[in-house]
Formats: C-alpha cells, structure tokens, sequence
C-alpha cells in the first residue's frame, strides 16, 4: 500500500484566508481550501496549480508566491500500519490572478480575517492545522480519524 499525494491551498492575503465550501468527497458540505490528488506524471507543485485553476474556473496562484508550509499524514479509521491513507502538503498562495469562481466541486468562496475562522464548519482536524498555518508555522504532522474522536500530533520534523 502506498500513501495517496494530495495537495490543499488557501489564498492568503493580508490577514485574511479564504476558505470554499466544498460539494464533493471528503469534507464535503464543509469549508476548506483548494487541491485534490496528485495524478501520475504530475509534480505536487504542478498539482496545487492545476486543481485551484480547476476548482475557481481560471483563476491562478502565482508560482512564484505559492509556499509549501506543511505536510501532513492522514490515517483513516481500520489503518493499523505506518503507511498514512494520504500525504497531503497544505500551500499558502500569497497571490491570485484572476477572480475565484463557483464550479461544481467548490462554492461560496470567501476571506476570513484571522480571528474570525469559523472552525465549527470544518474538519474537526482543521482548526488545528489552520491555526499553526496562520500563526506563520511550518510542520510535519499526522492526523488519525477512528471512530471516537481525530487527533493530529506535530512530530519534530519541520519543512524547510
């Protein structure tokens, strides 16, 4: 088994987020950031911009302000292995072209000042990651989803 790449971003500009309500597959109904799974062939940077042009109907993160600030492992619900269900690495686009659209996978784009993030309307797992992304962190984490609760713990490794 081998741990799907997936990549999620959230225009930054300011102090304000921008956060989607996404329609389909896991978190749907839900709001996050931008991304999918990296598709053979495709480099994760390569990823990131080609799902947010997807996903806003043409709008572009700028690559040159485009930053990684953390990988994270996910394991699901019955994993027992080391092997996480997904790596994802969360990107911060410091710039956008063009204007965020609504397409059938997200919705309702919005900016939310800092303080203001509605965490309640998130995957339980977000409020942390968001947070340590806002507070300008970098890290390296695993988050485990089982029937009782989602937990993330922060290992030692930082991005660089």
């Amino acid at each position: 088994m081998k741990a799907t790449k997936a990549t999620v971003v959230f225009p930054i500009k300011g102090y304000k987020i921008s956060l989607v309500i996404k329609q389909k597959k896991i978190g749907a109904g839900l709001l996050n950031g931008w991304g999918g799974k990296v598709e053979a062939g495709q480099t994760i940077r390569q990823n990131v911009a080609e799902e947010f042009k997807q996903e806003t109907d043409g709008a572009e993160c700028s690559p040159n302000k485009l930053r990684p600030v953390a990988l994270v492992h996910f394991f699901f619900n019955g994993n027992d292995t080391d092997i996480p269900n997904f790596d994802v690495t969360f990107y911060i686009a410091e710039e956008v072209i063009g204007i965020i659209q609504d397409t059938d996978e997200m919705k309702g784009a919005k900016p939310f000042a800092f303080d203001m993030v509605p965490y309640k309307q998130m995957l339980p797992a977000d409020e942390e990651i968001i947070s340590k992304i806002l507070n300008a962190e970098t890290f390296f984490g695993r988050v485990y989803f089982n029937k009782e609760m989602i937990s993330m713990e922060e290992l030692p490794v930082r991005l660089q």
